[in-house]
């Protein structure tokens, strides 16, 4: 009975995180940079429950760092970036599809820069 109660914990904190994270999405599509930072700290915070290096967490920093990249923050956009393309190839490895688009984010991200 304990352990058929962790699972549905865990179900359900992972229920929650793509919400959150669904939801930080959306709002960031639509433009509402402000509130969607919020939305992303929520998001981050809860990653994290999932550990420090885990996938979740690295996925919450993109998502934070494309936001700040929109908002005019690019360095703090780039310092989270870097941290999440370093989670990914440690837990994923270099030629995952996420640690690869990770990348192409940061590319991009130093093109807006100028940082050639």
């Amino acid at each position: 009975a304990v352990l058929q109660n962790q699972t549905t914990t865990s179900a359900d904190q992972d229920s929650k995180l793509a919400t959150t994270s669904d939801l930080c999405l959306t709002q960031w599509e639509a433009g509402r940079l402000d509130v969607a930072e919020k939305t992303a700290f929520t998001y981050l915070d809860a990653a994290k429950k999932k550990g420090e290096k885990h996938p979740e967490t690295a996925k919450a920093l993109l998502l934070l760092a494309k936001i700040y990249k929109d908002m005019g923050k690019k360095e703090a956009a780039e310092k989270l970036m870097i941290k999440a393309i370093k989670i990914r190839k440690e837990v994923l490895g270099e030629k995952q599809m996420e640690t690869l688009e990770s990348n192409f984010d940061l590319a991009k991200l130093y093109i807006d820069m100028q940082k050639y």
